[in-house]
């Protein structure tokens, strides 16, 4: 333990000329050791130490962080998703504990054993994709986005939890590349109304592909045509769920609605915010 404050007392004193809470600094230290040498805090209690070059390798990463703000994510190429390692870059969002919330609530929509066929609209890194993959082991799923250089980083990613024989990645602007009928659509949209874009976090705008964030109409537009379209893509008692954005929760709910949904559910994230929407059609 007394080898681990010493190596935090050396990297916190890269930060000396930052206004950021000691909290926040051990936070950033603690997440790039672990991400560059898989070592814990509770690995230093067993006796375990850090070597001369991962020390180096770490504060580059560090003084990096600190000159550029480029998110650590980014600067190491990878973030945690529910609980497991993936694969990022620029032109992927970092997954979020928010995003978590939506594979939840898919998982609970259907028996594990069940032969589903998904589709992940906005794969982004492919976290939502991978983390259903494993789970419902006889879907097939399909994930989709508009950004090619992003399904790049999600097949990395099926194929890093060998998942990807199982996932078909397809290039595509909403629905115009798809094909089939679905149990359960799912997708984590662009939200942020582009009205807002002054209101986003500095490292987020600077950093974060714009594509994957904003969005018309009041951050609706995705929302809107994907409900309006999904007639044509899910099959009876088929779900779909949603990620929202803060206060977007109830126009979502209108909208599912007014075009023939039923059993409309809101789930809160742990600041109360409504953050999920699940709704199914049924015409039977």
């Amino acid at each position: 333990m007394e080898k681990m404050m010493n190596y935090k007392q050396d990297f916190r004193a890269l930060y000396s000329d930052k206004n950021i809470s000691q909290y926040e600094k051990d936070s950033e230290i603690d997440f790039v050791i672990e991400m560059l040498t898989g070592l814990k805090s509770i690995d230093f209690i067993r006796g375990k130490s850090l070597d001369e070059d991962e020390c180096q390798q770490i504060a580059s990463v560090l003084k990096k962080r600190i000159k550029t703000n480029v998110p650590l994510q980014y600067l190491v190429g990878e973030a945690y998703f529910a609980g497991n390692r993936y694969f990022v870059d620029k032109h992927t969002l970092i997954p979020r504990p928010e995003t978590e919330i939506a594979v939840e609530k898919s998982l609970s929509k259907f028996a594990k054993q069940e032969s589903l066929k998904i589709l992940d609209i906005g794969t982004g890194s492919g976290c939502i994709s991978v983390e259903l993959a494993k789970f419902y082991e006889k879907s097939e799923i399909t994930a989709f986005d508009i950004s090619e250089k992003a399904l790049a980083v999600a097949k990395k990613n099926a194929c890093r939890y060998f998942v990807d024989s199982r996932i078909n990645f397809v290039c595509s602007d909403v629905f115009s590349g798809i094909t089939g009928n679905f149990n359960l659509i799912v997708s984590n949209p662009p939200y942020i109304s582009k009205k807002d874009v002054n209101r986003v976090q500095g490292d987020v705008f600077a950093f974060e592909p714009h594509d994957a964030l904003f969005a018309d109409d009041d951050g609706l537009f995705f929302y809107k045509k994907i409900i309006k379209e999904a007639e044509n893509y899910l099959l009876d008692k088929g779900y779909i769920v949603f990620e929202l954005g803060e206060n977007q929760s109830s126009e979502v709910a209108d909208y599912f609605l007014q075009n023939g949904f039923v059993n409309i559910e809101l789930t809160k994230d742990l600041d109360g915010i409504n953050r999920v929407i699940s709704a199914q059609k049924y015409l039977s």
